[in-house]
């Protein structure tokens, strides 16, 4: 069976700071909010 090498990279600043956000996230209502401030911000930055 053939296996494929899996590369890792470093997160950036954005990576980072987005995990320690969702690490606060200790309910599923908080995670949802959270998820749902990050879709209006870039749907947001789409329109614009």
């Amino acid at each position: 069976m053939a296996t494929s090498a899996q590369q890792s990279t470093p997160l950036n600043p954005v990576q980072i700071h987005l995990l320690q956000m969702f690490n606060y996230s200790k309910s599923e209502e908080s995670l949802n909010e959270l998820k749902n401030v990050l879709s209006q911000y870039y749907q947001n930055k789409l329109k614009n």
